[in-house]
């Protein structure tokens, strides 16, 4: 993935939002901010069925899923109808195992790939 697609205004807004939801540092919610960026740019440019996500859950367990946004992996009749404005501190995908839409909060990412 390239960063001159990632533009500094949606790190910046990711960030202050981590910053905002979680209370961390900002250089913390700064480093988690990229994270969950390339994770969303990751997802929305794969040709792959899928990449492997983890991320801490609310009760503090570990979640990893193999998670795609690329429509030709999803069944026509679970694909998005409209796409509202989405939120830039979560991340949403498409889980493969359980066949759902699903999302978490951006500062919870652990690992891609």
């Amino acid at each position: 993935m390239k960063n001159q697609s990632i533009s500094r205004a949606d790190v910046l807004r990711t960030t202050w939002q981590i910053v905002r939801k979680s209370r961390l540092r900002f250089g913390v919610a700064l480093k988690r901010a990229w994270a969950a960026i390339r994770a969303k740019a990751a997802l929305a440019t794969t040709d792959e069925r899928g990449i492997w996500l983890s991320f801490r859950k609310v009760d503090g367990s570990v979640r990893n899923v193999l998670a795609t946004r690329n429509m030709a992996y999803i069944p026509a009749e679970l694909q998005p109808k409209n796409t509202g404005k989405p939120e830039t501190h979560t991340i949403a995908y498409f889980d493969i195992w359980n066949e759902a839409w699903k999302c978490f909060r951006a500062d919870s990412l652990l690992q891609i790939g």
